[in-house]
């Protein structure tokens, strides 16, 4: 996985990336713009310039940070501001659509306190381990090329580490908070408090959760849903993947089978005492059947969208570094990475 380093305000990290990726970002847009948005029945235009009228007032007024990275990130990638807003929103303009990630919070044997993420998507976008600066908060992030920093898996110098996933609704979008913009306005997070607060303050566009994890020994998760959240606390053991673990009465739930296998074996390894490398096997594992693993590869099920497992990220909020696999970690060796 290719690692870049960035330092500055939210604009000029933006550029950085912008130019850095520039090829890169050209490249996913148009497949999105061609290929994955055909999902939807209306034209690309339509949904751009739609997404540009119902959220860009919210977003550049709520979430300024983020908004200077991404005019940042158009200005030297040459991709325009309204369309990698559009890139953007995926989870908001496209609910439930698609099989996503897993995440596994746990205090290990050894006392150490891990968040671990296999992030999962269309195998046309790519990631990078990005580290730097931001704002005079240093961070460790495993995201995607073309998109705010943080929305993949996330380590910050406070040992707070985070990583955001989708549930899976069939409900139009509200006007109010992205899942993208709330997790880049995660990053310099201090607490578990200060992260509570800035989950509960915004209504929210769609619906997700983001699981986390700190040196303190706090983890959990935080089921978002639209005007409802639900917060869960541990000390020892969290996980999510894509179906609501709390019921608020709240949307059209699609409970897909996937998503209850992968939980399944997440929760097989909960209350045993663990080691990194039992977290690791656990990301690269398979169900017996081949399909609905948390390790997923692109024939495990009907697939039209390529999904498959990008990237596994280990998260040691106590040593502050990333042990990450490029692909598939059954197949990938896990890269050290140091804040």
């Amino acid at each position: 996985m290719e690692i870049i380093e960035v330092s500055g305000d939210s604009n000029q990290v933006g550029r950085q990336l912008g130019e850095h990726f520039r090829r890169e970002i050209k490249q996913v847009t148009e497949y999105a713009r061609n290929d994955l948005y055909k999902i939807s029945d209306r034209s690309f235009q339509e949904l751009k310039y739609g997404v540009w009228h119902d959220f860009a007032p919210f977003v550049s007024f709520n979430f300024q940070e983020g908004w200077k990275q991404l005019i940042g990130m158009s200005a030297s990638s040459g991709i325009s501001l309204n369309e990698l807003l559009a890139f953007s929103l995926e989870d908001e303009l496209f609910p439930g659509f698609s099989e996503k990630c897993t995440s596994v919070a746990a205090k290990l044997a050894n006392g150490d306190i891990v968040l671990a993420h296999n992030e999962d998507w269309d195998s046309h976008y790519g990631l990078a381990m990005i580290k730097g600066d931001l704002d005079g908060t240093r961070f460790l992030s495993t995201s995607y090329i073309g998109k705010l920093i943080g929305n993949g898996a996330t380590l910050n110098e406070h040992g707070f580490a985070f990583a955001g996933n989708s549930l899976y609704f069939d409900e139009s979008p509200i006007i109010g908070a992205p899942k993208e913009f709330l997790l880049a306005s995660l990053i310099d997070t201090k607490d578990s408090e200060d992260f509570m607060h800035r989950v509960c303050q915004y209504k929210h566009a769609g619906f997700h959760n983001v699981t986390f994890a700190s040196s303190w020994g706090k983890m959990g998760y935080a089921e978002i849903m639209q005007g409802r959240i639900a917060l869960s606390n541990d000390d020892s053991f969290a996980t999510h993947t894509n179906h609501s673990r709390n019921k608020l009465g709240v949307g059209k739930e699609i409970r897909k089978d996937n998503s209850v296998k992968r939980l399944e074996a997440a929760l097989s390894v909960e209350g045993r005492p663990l080691a990194e490398s039992d977290i690791k096997a656990l990301m690269a594992c398979h169900n017996a059947d081949g399909i609905f693993s948390i390790c997923r590869h692109n024939g495990d099920v009907k697939n039209e969208y390529h999904i498959r497992t990008l990237a596994s990220s280990i998260i040691n909020t106590t040593t502050l570094e990333i042990h990450a696999a490029d692909g598939n970690p059954c197949q990938s060796d896990f890269v050290r990475y140091k804040l």
